[in-house]
C-alpha cells in the first residue's frame, strides 16, 4: 500500500470533523449555476469520498442569489476563457492544504461512481493525470500550437504537449511550477501550455485512460476513448463533438460533452461557436488576473 494512500486513508475521519483535514479538492468548474450543475455536484460530493473535499467555481455569488446551503461555491472573477486553469490556480493559492486537485467541467458525466475513477489513481505519483495526452507528432494538424509562448528559448516541437482538459487532476508541484511559468511570460492556449510547461519543468505526466503514449500499464482504454487522429477526437467517449444529451451506456466511462440541447454549439475545439477567445494572451494581461496579485 503506497504512503499517499495511507495518509489519504488516515485523513478520512478528521475530514468528517474538519473540511481542511482533507488531502484532495474536487473542483466542478461551471459557466452558471442550473439544476443539472447542482445535480452534478451533489452527485460527486455523495461518492467522492470523506477525505475529498467538493467545490463548485462558478461566476459570483452575487448572480446566485438562490444558492443551496449544501453547495459550497468559491466565485469565479470574469476571465478570458481561454485562461480556465487560472481559477484553479487561484482556488489552489487561497487553499494551500490540499496536495492534489481535481478539476471537472460542468459538461463530464461519469457512468459509474466517481469514487471508482478518483479511488484508481490514488497511488499515482503523477502531477498531471489528464486525457488525450500526447506530442505534436500525434496531432500536428491541431490548429492552436502555434499560440504556445516560451520565454527565453525556442522550444523544439517534438517537445511540445497537448492535453483534452474537461478532466484533470494537478498535484501541488504541478500548481506552483504552472505560477512561476505563467509569471515568467509562458502562455497560449491551455491546452498545450499545461502540459509542456510541467514536462519542461521535470514533473510526471499520465493519461487517465485511452490509448496513447502517457497510458499507466491496465488503464489502456479503462476510462475513456477517442480518436486523436480527428479535428473533433470522435468517434469516442470523450471528444469535443458531438454533444450527447446523455452518458451512453458503457460503465465506468467518462462522457464528454453531455447536457441539453440548450447549450451552444461548439467549434472543433471545443469552444462556443459566439466565444471570441484570446489564446495567446501576453503575460502582461494573465498578471492583471486576481490570482496573480496574492
Amino acid at each position: 500500500m503506497s504512503r499517499m494512500r495511507v495518509f489519504a486513508r488516515s485523513t478520512a475521519a478528521r475530514a468528517k470533523l474538519n473540511p481542511a483535514a482533507a488531502v484532495t479538492a474536487i473542483l466542478l468548474l461551471a459557466s452558471r449555476l442550473s439544476g443539472e450543475v447542482i445535480r452534478q455536484y451533489r452527485k460527486l460530493k455523495a461518492e467522492a469520498g470523506p477525505s475529498r473535499n467538493v467545490v463548485l467555481l462558478a461566476p459570483s455569488a452575487g448572480r446566485h442569489p438562490s444558492l443551496p446551503p449544501d453547495i459550497t461555491l468559491f466565485p469565479l472573477a470574469d476571465a478570458p476563457m481561454a485562461d480556465l486553469d487560472l481559477p484553479v490556480l487561484q482556488y489552489a493559492r487561497r487553499h494551500p492544504w490540499y496536495l492534489w486537485l481535481w478539476v471537472i467541467s460542468e459538461e463530464v458525466a461519469f457512468s459509474g461512481r466517481w469514487g471508482t475513477l478518483f479511488d484508481a489513481f490514488d497511488d499515482s505519483r503523477a502531477d498531471l493525470l489528464a486525457t488525450t495526452v500526447c506530442g505534436y507528432e500525434t496531432m500536428p494538424g491541431w490548429e492552436h500550437w502555434d499560440s504556445l509562448m516560451v520565454p527565453g528559448q525556442a522550444l523544439p516541437r517534438h517537445r511540445w504537449l497537448h492535453a483534452f482538459l474537461p478532466l484533470y487532476r494537478l498535484s501541488r508541484s504541478a500548481v506552483n511550477a504552472l505560477d512561476e511559468a505563467y509569471r515568467s511570460g509562458w502562455g497560449g492556449h491551455f491546452a498545450a501550455a499545461l502540459p509542456t510547461i510541467l514536462a519542461d519543468a521535470g514533473l510526471a505526466l499520465e493519461d487517465i485512460g485511452g490509448d496513447g503514449p502517457f497510458v499507466a500499464p491496465g488503464n489502456r482504454n479503462r476510462f475513456y476513448v477517442n480518436t486523436p487522429g480527428t479535428p473533433s477526437l470522435s468517434p469516442g467517449s470523450l471528444v469535443h463533438r458531438p454533444l450527447r444529451l446523455i452518458p451512453g451506456a458503457r460503465p465506468d466511462q467518462l462522457w464528454y460533452p453531455v447536457g441539453p440541447p440548450a447549450f451552444e454549439p461548439r467549434r472543433s475545439d471545443g469552444a462556443p461557436l459566439s466565444e471570441k477567445r484570446k489564446w495567446a494572451a501576453p503575460p502582461s494581461e494573465r498578471r492583471s488576473h486576481p490570482w496573480s496579485k496574492e
